[in-house]
């Protein structure tokens, strides 16, 4: 994991603006953006959140193939990031993206680690990390790996050590929210305590509040 000694005063993002990217995750009802914000003393933290959404182009997956979402095809319902990230405003000093989690339930392959095809995993984190570090070449960028979910931790591992290989590739942070978090949906669902999740794969207020002070201090560089 990379975290620059230069954000290490719990300062540096007072009064900044940040862009948050994930899936419902990041754009839900209170969503651990909030959290974040308010320990940051971010000025302006905008959700570029989209509920269902992927990091990866889903339309020519098997299983979405046939299917209509409202009327629409899975990328047109829920655009990934790969197709968004470039209309994301261009002055924020943090970006933040925790995406991943959709991929993964939607068997998007992984494809090779050069890969620049956005219908493949590392295909998608090569292409926005590139893009983000040439649109934001003075801002931090942080990626967070998957948090682990009601279907367990194991299953989930080749994507986070894509993603955390994709940092060290790409010269960015990488946040393992797996195992940095505390949180542990899939354990949660088997004892059925839900003290931190709604359904084993959500936040719910408690749990998106651990895990935005968690990111938080993260990023400050207080832990």
């Amino acid at each position: 994991m990379l975290l620059p000694s230069t954000h290490g005063d719990g300062e540096t993002f007072r009064g900044k603006k940040a862009n948050f990217i994930g899936d419902s995750i990041t754009h839900g009802a209170g969503s651990y953006v909030k959290e974040v914000s308010e320990a940051l003393g971010l000025e302006v933290a905008r959700n570029y959140g989209i509920g269902g959404g992927a990091l990866c182009l889903r339309n020519d997956i098997d299983r979405f193939k046939s299917m209509l979402f409202q009327g629409k095809r899975i990328d047109e319902a829920y655009p990934p990031v790969v197709s968004r990230w470039q209309t994301m405003d261009d002055d924020a000093d943090l970006i933040f993206m925790l995406i991943g989690t959709n991929d993964f339930s939607s068997r998007v392959p992984l494809g090779p680690v050069d890969s620049t095809d956005r219908t493949e995993f590392n295909g998608g984190l090569n292409v926005v990390l590139e893009g983000l570090k040439k649109k934001h070449p003075e801002s931090l960028i942080v990626v967070s790996t998957i948090l682990k979910r009601r279907s367990g931790g194991a299953p989930l591992l080749p994507y986070n050590d894509a993603i955390q290989e994709a940092c060290k590739r790409h010269g960015v942070t990488c946040y393992d929210a797996l195992s940095m978090s505390g949180l542990d949906f899939g354990e949660e669902l088997q004892q059925k305590t839900m003290n931190t999740t709604r359904d084993g794969l959500h936040p719910n207020a408690a749990g998106a509040k651990i895990l935005g002070r968690k990111i938080a201090e993260f990023i400050s560089g207080s832990q």
